[in-house]
């Protein structure tokens, strides 16, 4: 029975939050937590976490879907849920404040919804993305509540620098990498993977399956690699996975050879990951946004788990990891022919990218670092 307690918050639905699923079971390893958050109550992650995390849910789950993107949901109904998620957090936080060690909030979303309330009590703040408000010049609250914070964590290194000198911190936030946790072959296998079948037919007929998994957002710029390994097909199979959108449907109406194999959440979506052969990872910026430009996808600790070499656009965030690390090339996303090069590279330097990004994988303990930032507290 674990003694100490956290109360850790997230305006995400866990199942949009691969990293945060990870965050959480790798607290709750050594604390009891009390997790506030929206969708999170479900038989699923209750079987996840067990006795360690007691769920409250602040928004029900027909109430969760993405609240704030425009022209979604209506002002009055927006402002309703933001007012039910404002003042139940809160609630819940001083409830429980006393008894806890800290309170970890994950994601900036989060943070921006409860408001400036939560500088009035301690807290780490975990960011998981480079958000527009943190460019303004204006002291916004999104910059107060960074400056605030006892401790901030960033996933990666050239994000941690970007958020020190916007928010014009003395230190450099401490880096805790997208990694997912080391869960069971229980937690990750799916009861009947007919998944596995297809490719394990796939591969006795000689190809290897290239997959993309992630969000489907126009932004990702999926066409002409799919185009290109149409132009491989006796040699490689296309397959995606993720939650289902307009643009997903676009693409598979265009080309109608890929596989679909729909949306598992983490940590079981690794039972499907694990049966790629090479891992694709597009980020294009088209709106001036440097978030995707300085990404850092949990997908490429994914990938690494299990020894897959991958398929990226040339953005800094995947260049001085995938290829500066030789476990994957950087492509001319606008090109087909370089794109089918760089996948005939992969094929010819594939054991040694495989043993690249399995060292990769391994270099990173993000227990010990989830300790250092705990412990330094106490």
């Amino acid at each position: 029975m674990k003694t100490k307690s956290l109360i850790v918050i997230c305006f995400l639905r866990l199942e949009d939050l691969p990293p945060a699923v990870s965050m959480l079971k790798s607290l709750s390893q050594k604390y009891s937590i009390e997790y506030i958050g929206v969708n999170s109550k479900s038989d699923y992650y209750c079987n996840l976490f067990g006795e360690q995390v007691h769920f409250h849910n602040i928004i029900p789950y027909e109430c969760s879907e993405k609240v704030g993107i425009k022209g979604k949901i209506k002002k009055s109904i927006y402002r309703r849920k933001m007012r039910l998620w404002y003042k139940g957090s809160m609630k819940l936080i001083k409830k429980y404040l006393s008894s806890s060690e800290a309170v970890w909030v994950l994601h900036e979303y989060t943070i921006m919804n409860i408001g400036y309330r939560i500088l009035k009590i301690p807290y780490y703040l975990t960011m998981y993305e480079l958000h527009g408000d943190l460019f303004c010049r204006n002291n916004n609250l999104l910059k107060k509540c960074i400056q605030k914070a006892e401790k901030v964590i960033t996933p990666e290194y050239t994000r941690a620098a970007i958020v020190q000198a916007c928010a014009g911190l003395k230190n450099m936030p401490k880096i805790i990498p997208n990694k997912p946790y080391e869960y069971s072959d229980m937690e990750i296998e799916l009861r009947d993977n007919q998944y596995s079948e297809i490719a394990n037919k796939i591969h006795s007929e000689g190809r290897k399956i290239i997959l993309y998994a992630g969000i489907f957002l126009r932004e990702r710029k999926l066409e002409t690699i799919i185009q290109a390994v149409d132009k491989m097909r006796e040699k490689y199979e296309m397959v995606l996975i993720g939650q289902n959108s307009k643009y997903l449907e676009e693409l598979l109406q265009q080309y109608p050879f890929i596989r679909y194999w729909g949306f598992i959440k983490a940590p079981k979506h690794l039972s499907i990951i694990k049966l790629a052969d090479i891992g694709v990872l597009t980020y294009v910026s088209d709106t001036g946004s440097i978030n995707p430009v300085f990404c850092a996808p949990n997908k490429i600790w994914e990938y690494a788990k299990y020894g897959i070499p991958m398929l990226c656009n040339d953005i800094p965030g995947l260049k001085f990891t995938v290829e500066y690390n030789n476990f994957g090339c950087c492509c001319n996303i606008n090109s087909i022919e370089d794109i089918t090069n760089k996948i005939e590279y992969i094929n010819l330097h594939y054991k040694m990218m495989n043993r690249n990004a399995a060292d990769y994988y391994n270099s990173v303990n993000v227990m010990d670092l989830v300790d250092q930032v705990i412990e330094k507290r106490m």
